[in-house]
Parts: C-alpha cells; structure tokens; sequence
C-alpha cells in the first residue's frame, strides 16, 4: 500500500501511525495508554466498487493476520458496499473474532440501514455514525458551509 507516517490524533490520547493507504482505504495504527490497547483502523475513504474490491480485501487482511488485538472497521466514507464487500468483511470479521480479537465496526447511515435489512447484527455489532448535520442560523435556514 503506501509509506508509514506518524503524527498525533486529536481525539485520540496515542500517535496514530499511518501503514499504507490505497485508491479505497488508509490502514492506521493508534498507540494504546493505561486505558487502551493499540488499535488498528481500517477506515474506507470511499464505496468500494470492482475496481477497489482487491485493495479492500488486500488491506482486510492485513488488518485480521495483524498483531492488534483491537481492530476498527470504519465504513463512514462509504454510501454502498457491494455484496462481495460485504461477504469478505464478514469473513474477515469471524476469522478476527475467532483469533480473539476485538472488532468494532462503525458504518454510515446508508451501510447501516443495508447491514440492518441483511440481519447482519446477528452476526457482529456495528455503529451507525450520523454525517454532522449544517449549522442553523436564527432564522431557520441552513448556514452556507
């Protein structure tokens, strides 16, 4: 995928060390504290489509054979997943599971309402993450932004 880069998140108390990014996805380290493990994220910049789907599945399993034992799957960049995305993150999911590793999962509204409609809370948990919504001005109309 691409180089390694270190800099500080600002809602995170660890470095987070970039590992590779591609055309679909950056591949994150955050360094752990006295309250947290290090944790790896995998947080998609866009939909996967055929033309990303190796990219996807390439960083996927870097994340599941990787050393964290805290993952992130971060599908808030993503409008859609097609359904080969879709079996291949729940195959790397069970696989993380089963290795003993804490996985969560944070999608947007339009992922989650497909993850819901598929019963794929059965399988694992996952977060729906609201897009901000536009600043109101006191008269009730959206704030250009």
């Amino acid at each position: 995928m691409g180089q390694s880069k270190r800099s500080k998140s600002a809602k995170d108390s660890g470095a987070t060390t970039v590992l590779a990014s591609n055309s679909c996805c950056v591949l994150c380290r955050v360094e752990g504290d006295e309250r947290h493990l290090p944790t790896t994220v995998l947080a998609m910049k866009q939909s996967v489509d055929r033309h990303h789907l190796a990219d996807f599945l390439n960083a996927m399993d870097q994340v599941v054979d990787g050393e964290s034992v805290a993952i992130v799957l971060d599908f808030e960049g993503c409008a859609r997943v097609n359904s080969l995305v879709v079996g291949h993150l729940v195959t790397g999911i069970l696989r993380a599971r089963k290795g003993g590793k804490d996985v969560s999962v944070r999608v947007s509204p339009e992922v989650g309402r497909l993850f819901h409609n598929a019963h794929l809370d059965h399988l694992f948990p996952f977060q729906v993450i609201e897009a901000p919504k536009a600043p109101v001005t006191p008269a009730g109309t959206e704030a250009a932004g």
